[in-house]
């Protein structure tokens, strides 16, 4: 299964963590879940309980269940990257596989902020 998992810093509100599923599916199914950055682990495997295809995460349809654990601590670490560099405006990996006994980070985008202090 791939996520979507990225940190981006609102002018309104700071640095958002957004998880969803990804790879064509972002685009797609829209199944997304936002939180104020940085998110500890446990924050983040609630976000990822909250979407619309988390039974597929889950072991649907007699597949065995994914990391979930792992997928929430990368997306953990990911905000707290973000929040300890300001310089980047926007940070996203899609897609995360993740797989049952481990994630893998599949592409990456990095976007240093204009004026070098984005809050991502």
């Amino acid at each position: 299964m791939e996520l979507i998992v990225g940190c981006r810093c609102d002018p309104a509100f700071g640095l958002m963590l957004v998880i969803g599923l990804g790879g064509i599916s972002a685009e797609i199914l829209r199944d997304t879940a936002v939180a104020l950055g940085p998110v500890d682990a446990l924050t983040a495997e609630t976000l990822l309980l909250t979407l619309r295809g988390s039974s597929l995460l889950q072991g649907a349809r007699g597949k065995r269940p994914l990391d979930l654990a792992r997928a929430a601590d990368f997306a953990a670490r990911l905000s707290l990257l973000a929040a300890a560099h300001p310089e980047l405006a926007d940070v996203e990996v899609n897609p995360l596989l993740v797989l049952p006994d481990r994630v893998m980070a599949l592409d990456a985008r990095l976007a240093l902020a204009a004026n070098g202090a984005g809050g991502a």
